[in-house]
């Protein structure tokens, strides 16, 4: 995000980028039905299209401009909807990472499924919260509104981190329910804390008349979906207790 998001020239939606939209989406879609219940709610099928839609969207978005920067056939990400596309993608390598040690155990039957589940979510969000800090270190010129909520979104991600953190610690030296439902809490709390602002950020743009792509846009949809389909599974979850 830098001062060259206003005059970054304009990407054209092309047939190619459907092309590799859809390629994208196939693929997520089918890693996460490796993953697939025998017997499917609907809950769980919801949760894997969403998750399928955003990431492979995400993973789109990373993959272009991967290829851009390989073969410099293109401009480099300059637009705040841009780094959260490419944020996206890693957040979905982060996220398949970390959970194929928690399914491996899961799958040999170890015990503690749940100290699992807390560790792979620490990893993740721990990573996450890294790559944050360093994207916060770079930024150049960006608006006071986006550079509030990078922060804000940076912030959200280490909350996330320190839930899990405090959960193993009160996992290992008391008991009670409140280890379950603290990480749960978090991720509703850091999902409605990190999303307004980037759409504030978005809007106080369109106020404004800051030219986008459509690349920013994809972006923005991605990261809102994945946010809103992370907080349904943690509410469902939360409610369902």
């Amino acid at each position: 995000m830098d001062t060259r998001e206003l005059s970054s020239p304009t990407t054209r939606l092309g047939i190619i980028h459907l092309l590799g939209w859809m390629l994208g989406c196939g693929a997520v879609l089918a890693i996460y039905r490796l993953n697939m219940p025998a017997t499917p709610t609907l809950p769980d099928l919801l949760r894997h299209l969403g998750l399928g839609l955003a990431y492979g969207t995400a993973a789109s978005g990373l993959g272009l401009f991967l290829w851009r920067w390989r073969t410099g056939s293109g401009p480099a990400p300059t637009q705040p909807g841009h780094w959260l596309l490419i944020f996206g993608g890693l957040g979905m390598l982060i996220d398949m990472g970390t959970t194929a040690p928690y399914l491996l155990a899961l799958k040999l039957g170890v015990r503690e499924a749940f100290v699992w589940w807390l560790c792979q979510q620490l990893a993740a969000w721990s990573i996450a919260t890294l790559i944050g800090l360093v994207v916060l270190t770079r930024l150049r010129g960006a608006s006071r509104t986006w550079t509030m909520a990078a922060w804000i979104i940076v912030f959200a991600l280490g909350l996330n981190a320190a839930a899990d953190i405090t959960s193993l610690i009160g996992i290992r030296f008391s008991a009670g329910t409140w280890t379950w439902y603290l990480p749960i809490g978090a991720h509703l709390a850091s999902v409605a804390l990190a999303l307004p602002p980037v759409w504030g950020a978005e809007l106080a743009d369109r106020l404004r008349g800051v030219p986008r792509d459509w690349l920013h846009y994809t972006g923005i949809a991605s990261v809102s979906i994945l946010a809103v389909v992370d907080f349904t599974i943690h509410y469902i979850a939360l409610r369902s207790s």
